[in-house]
């Protein structure tokens, strides 16, 4: 299967569940889930430590993502990064001044101390994504 480009799929995995399976530039690869079956307490338990544990990747480096109909547009850390489905495009961001014009022209955010998270972001210790 194919959404906007990007091939995808949908397949038996083990017992009842079934297996998500992204497209290669995906954020996570695959996971598995069945539909009649949540776990609420379990995914609570993960959001408040993506949220708040020193290794999480999200309290580690700065992340901003941004679907569009033909891309989807990122920053990680110092670099931004366009994916597309014919592939991904990776490009240092050289400054705070950039950084900003990046928040407020692709992702449409103002960040008033632009300066101060692009001192954070050279800092970044989290592992990649």
């Amino acid at each position: 299967m194919a959404q906007r480009g990007y091939p995808f799929a949908i397949e038996a995995a083990d017992g009842e569940w079934l297996r998500f399976r992204n497209h290669a530039w995906g954020g996570a690869p695959s996971f598995d889930f069945r539909p009649d079956y949540g776990d609420e307490p379990r995914l609570e338990g993960m959001h408040d430590w993506l949220r708040a544990a020193d290794q999480s990747p999200f309290l580690n480096n700065l992340v901003v993502q941004r679907h569009f109909p033909d891309r989807i547009e990122s920053v990680i850390n110092r670099t931004r990064r366009t994916v597309t489905p014919a592939g991904v495009r990776e490009v240092a961001i050289a400054s705070a001044d950039e950084l900003g014009a990046l928040f407020e022209g692709v992702f449409a955010i103002e960040v008033p101390e632009v300066a101060a998270v692009w001192d954070k972001a050279g800092r970044a210790s989290g592992p990649a994504f």
